[in-house]
């Protein structure tokens, strides 16, 4: 791929009526599917969900998957369970203007049997026109690890963050 991946295999999506029907839901399956021969396995079902009480779109996004290393490392599980909601630009035509919320929690298990769990405590805003969140904060705890909090600022749109772990607080660049 333009990548440099090597990507084979099926990627099935069903879905139980159109696009932006209020109650649709699209599942998304992988069906023998590798990226440079690591197995990716699992499913993601997004359920929109019409407008919320405060009047915007909004969608369950769930996901359940693994990828198994082709090296014989170990598996890699990730499940999560998130809502996103449109908080601005429904009726614009220009996706620019789109500001999206996030909400929501996950758990897995990395390569070498540690699990983990995040939940966002404030609401991870996006916008189309910024490659990162512009605000928003995750707790992310390791088991047996003090929790890391990672907030992404206060809504500039720029690739610094910071991390706090144990009251040390660290400033970070993302990629």
């Amino acid at each position: 791929c333009e990548d440099g991946l090597y990507r084979r295999g099926k990627i099935l999506v069903s879905f139980t009526a159109s696009y932006g029907d209020s109650l649709a839901s699209f599942t998304t399956t992988l069906e023998n599917y590798f990226v440079n021969d690591n197995q990716v396995t699992g499913s993601r079902t997004i359920s929109f969900k019409g407008h919320n009480a405060a009047g915007n779109l909004n969608w369950d996004v769930a996901v359940n998957g693994s990828v198994i290393l082709a090296s014989g490392e170990g598996t890699i599980t990730y499940q999560s369970a998130h809502n996103t909601e449109m908080t601005a630009g429904e009726y614009s035509l220009d996706y620019t203007d789109n500001i999206y919320s996030i909400t929501g929690s996950a758990n897995g298990t990395a390569i070498t049997g540690q699990t983990f769990s995040t939940v966002i405590t404030t609401p991870l805003v996006s916008k189309t026109t910024c490659p990162h969140f512009v605000s928003g904060i995750v707790e992310i705890t390791p088991s047996s690890q003090p929790v890391r909090v990672l907030n992404y600022g206060s809504g500039e749109c720029d690739n610094l963050a910071t991390i706090t772990v144990s009251g040390i607080t660290f400033n970070i660049t993302l990629p």
